[in-house]
């Protein structure tokens, strides 16, 4: 139980340092600034930097990572990097908006099927840096960028009797919209004490690696793929989406 608690307190604290909640200080509010003025003048819109990280000062970094939203578009949250001259490094608003379109693709299948969820999805081997035309669709996005494969997590809330098979309709779905691109994800089924609250942090972040789930009861776990061979289950947990909810 100790060893379990030290755990979580640690992958707690890393996160707390690398990325924190803009706050008062005038540092943060100047370097958030800067990169919405950056982000402004590339898109032509406005935006909102909600977390900072990754400062510099050190001998190994020489820039400043941020969390940003559009700011008529909280859902779509992205990466974006300033070097201390005050030039956009790199950001990950037009990916981010591909995730979105997906992840819209995947609620509106799997509400169908009684199955709250939401989504991050990668747009991998795609370089799409130079794209500034935010009203890009997935389909344009694919047809241009060549993406070799689509990677993601999902998000859902356990329920009775969820089995894989219930998410191919979703996961052809999004098969389909990007033009016969293979399609990879990590499902965690949370449990219904935990998913609002996992759902309400896990959309203010661009993605989450395994350790973020510490936090939450995570009741199942899934891989599923989509591809030119169809609907395959990667790797099941010993339950497999089997157990009642």
């Amino acid at each position: 139980m100790l060893k379990k608690l030290l755990k979580k307190v640690g992958a707690a604290v890393v996160t707390v340092s690398i990325f924190i909640l803009l706050g008062c200080s005038s540092i943060d509010q100047n370097q958030a600034e800067e990169m919405e003025s950056l982000l402004q003048k590339k898109y032509g819109e406005e935006f909102v930097v909600t977390h900072i990280g990754g400062r510099w000062g050190t001998a190994t970094n020489d820039t400043v990572t941020v969390f940003a939203h559009p700011k008529d578009d909280r859902d779509v949250v992205f990466e974006a990097v300033m070097t201390k001259d005050g030039k956009l490094a790199a950001d990950g608003y037009i990916p981010g908006l591909m995730s979105q379109a997906i992840n819209r693709i995947l609620k509106q299948e799997l509400l169908i099927k009684g199955i709250e969820s939401e989504s991050h999805t990668f747009m991998m081997n795609a370089n799409s840096s130079s794209e500034t035309n935010s009203n890009i669709s997935l389909e344009e996005y694919v047809k241009k960028y060549k993406p070799g494969y689509f990677s993601g997590d999902m998000i859902i809330k356990e329920g009775a009797n969820i089995k894989p098979e219930i998410f191919e309709t979703a996961l052809r779905a999004v098969y389909k919209a990007g033009l016969n691109t293979m399609y990879q994800v990590t499902i965690y089924a949370i449990s219904k004490d935990d998913y609002d609250g996992c759902m309400k942090e896990y959309t203010k972040v661009p993605d989450v690696s395994e350790a973020w789930f510490i936090d939450y009861n995570v009741v199942d776990k899934i891989e599923l793929i989509m591809d030119s061979k169809g609907f395959q289950v990667f790797k099941a947990s010993k339950s497999g989406f089997n157990k009642g909810g």
